[in-house]
């Protein structure tokens, strides 16, 4: 039924009189086609908060601008199907039609995008002609599937290339400081937020993110868990592990100093052995 429907419409929409022709179409198309860009977006937004790389949001909407909008214009091409068979009655009558299809076919747009991967969609009753509507139907999960693994795959490769840029102080990473001088940072940077990340975690072996763990892996870290606009604060502003304790990063140690006087007491040890707190792990157990 749906096939002989959708078949017979698009047949006589070029013959219907006034307002039922292709230029209804045509903005029924534009209003479903501008209705699901902000829906793609917000998608978007949503992916990439799950990975930790919202702030890389836009940059990746523009690298895969070409295929967002032919994702857009897809799902335009199924709502405004769908919407020409919901509001059929309308458009027999002659009742309201300039606003009933396009405001329908702009909701079905904006909807469309949030359709779940696995989501069980209805099959037409006609198995042997299921229509270019129940084609599109179908197709829905699996192109929403298809867009989440490229926006993910595409903002991981933008954020290792900014995890490059910053580890090579380079681009909008050129703070004035030297690639030696920002790994020394970053080390003082992950021993001071070690244990803010243990507590968003819950997880105690957080503490010791900065010991046995290379700068890259670091610096991967640091960016998910702060963000790059932090990040870059306090690369300019280093943390100080305790007071008067002089640390510029040079060694992945809780203690400063060098070879020489490694074995000497650390001065602030509730400040760089975290982890030796059974008060402190108990907690970041209990999510307090």
């Amino acid at each position: 039924m749906e096939f002989l429907l959708g078949k017979t419409m698009f047949l006589l929409l070029p013959l219907a009189p006034g307002h039922l022709g292709w230029a209804l179409v045509c903005k029924v198309l534009v209003f479903a086609f501008l209705a699901s860009l902000p829906s793609i977006i917000l998608q978007s937004r949503s992916i990439l908060n799950k990975k930790g790389l919202r702030c890389y949001l836009w940059q990746t909407l523009l690298r895969d601008s070409a295929f967002i909008a032919l994702r857009a214009v897809f799902f335009a091409s199924v709502a405004t199907g769908q919407a020409f068979i919901i509001t059929f009655p309308v458009l027999i009558l002659d009742r309201a039609w300039e606003i009933v299809v396009p405001v329908c076919a702009a909701a079905l747009g904006a909807l469309l995008p949030f359709v779940p991967c696995r989501f069980p969609m209805p099959k037409s009753s006609n198995e042997k002609h299921p229509g270019l509507f129940g084609i599109g139907r179908s197709a829905i999960p699996s192109c929403n599937g298809t867009f989440e693994a490229e926006i993910e795959r595409t903002a991981e490769e933008v954020f290792r290339e900014d995890v490059s840029n910053c580890l090579a102080a380079r681009g909008s990473w050129d703070l004035g400081l030297s690639p030696r001088t920002v790994a020394w940072r970053l080390n003082m940077i992950a021993g001071d937020q070690s244990e803010n990340r243990a507590r968003y975690l819950r997880d105690t072996r957080a503490l010791r993110m900065d010991l046995g763990v290379s700068t890259l892996e670091k610096c991967h870290l640091l960016l998910r868990h702060l963000g790059r606009a932090r990040l870059r604060e306090l690369l300019l502003n280093p943390p100080a592990l305790g007071p008067t304790y002089s640390w510029d990063g040079v060694e992945r140690r809780r203690k400063g100093g060098t070879a020489a006087n490694r074995l000497q007491p650390d001065p602030y040890p509730q400040f760089t052995r975290k982890y030796d707190s059974p008060y402190l792990l108990a907690r970041i157990a209990l999510g307090a």
